[in-house]
């Protein structure tokens, strides 16, 4: 079977996980939703991710909000 939903929400992604991510989002033909929201990326740096969306022609919905957190 193939993965086309990927929710990664809530999961403090950080530094690391924005990398692997972009690695696998710059080759993933299949993946068609993926949800990264509320992972606290403020000072991270995401211009990888910002880069593989870019070569990604399969993705369509991407959930990247976040909510302030007092």
């Amino acid at each position: 079977s193939t993965l086309i939903y990927l929710n990664l929400g809530f999961n403090q992604l950080k530094e690391e996980g924005i990398q692997h991510l972009s690695q696998a989002l710059r080759t993933n033909s299949t993946l068609t939703h993926l949800d990264i929201k509320e992972n606290r990326l403020k000072g991270i740096k995401i211009q990888p991710l910002i880069t593989a969306l870019q070569f990604n022609s399969t993705l369509l919905h991407l959930k990247l909000y976040e909510f302030s957190h007092v």
